[in-house]
């Protein structure tokens, strides 16, 4: 038989009732199946989208809340440089009044006084293997920090520094000036772990690449000392309005 009278032969066997009452179930039936995948795949894309504006939520009330502590730590040391520098209390009441904003503070681990020699005068709360008193500073990127405070006059951040436990810290040296003369720096400390120093090293976060297609999404940001409250996408929704 030839070619065009098998394909007429084929559609008239298709459009005979019996034919119908099998294809349509099945045409049923796939449509249902394209029409499941393609909702269970708007589905996806919605959560993933949910989690990743939550993630943005997250990391704009956390930015927000670093600058916050970060500026009102270094208000409080630049007044207590002020203090050293006119010399309006000793060294015990300057040092308790550190330990005190320490303990209010947790993300700063230590606050020290550092003299024009790069001398360590005093540490509070407590002196540590990294810092003691009478000691000079010996780590290249505390140095770097204390000579850009006291050339710039201005308070200078320093590049994350290692520690022997394998952690890491940033400084923050706030110059001290008394009669235009320099007399040292009031060091704040924050301790960081590794990943965030890694971070601080090169200048960002990392986070989670969210313009990469198909990127995970992490659970939670990381700790980094300065959350004192849970984040947006970790607390409860307000509730509604009563009718």
């Amino acid at each position: 038989m030839p070619l065009p009278s098998r394909i007429l032969a084929a559609l008239r066997r298709a459009a005979s009732p019996g034919a119908r009452v099998w294809v349509l179930p099945n045409l049923v039936l796939g449509l249902f199946a394209i029409a499941l995948f393609a909702l269970l795949a708007v589905l996806g894309r919605h959560e993933t989208e949910t989690r990743r504006n939550a993630l943005a939520r997250d990391v704009q009330w956390a930015e927000q809340t670093i600058r916050t502590r970060l500026a009102a730590n270094e208000d409080f040391l630049q007044l207590l440089a002020k203090e050293v520098a006119e010399e309006r209390q000793d060294a015990d009441s300057s040092s308790r009044r550190a330990a005190e904003h320490v303990a209010a503070n947790p993300e700063l681990t230590q606050v020290a006084w550092i003299d024009a020699d790069q001398v360590v005068r005093w540490v509070a709360p407590r002196e540590t293997t990294a810092w003691n008193r009478g000691e000079r500073l010996s780590i290249p990127e505390q140095a770097l920090a204390f000579q850009r405070a006291q050339r710039t006059g201005t308070p200078a951040y320093s590049m994350p520094a290692p520690a022997a436990d394998e952690s890491a810290s940033i400084e923050i040296h706030v110059p001290v000036f008394r009669d235009r003369l320099f007399r040292g720096v009031v060091v704040g400390i924050y301790a960081l772990d590794r990943s965030v120093a890694a971070a601080a090293a090169q200048t960002m976060v990392p986070i989670n690449d969210t313009g990469a297609p198909g990127a995970p999404l992490p659970a939670a940001l990381p700790d980094t000392g300065f959350a004192g409250r849970p984040l947006p996408s970790q607390m409860a929704p307000p509730l509604a309005p009563p009718r």
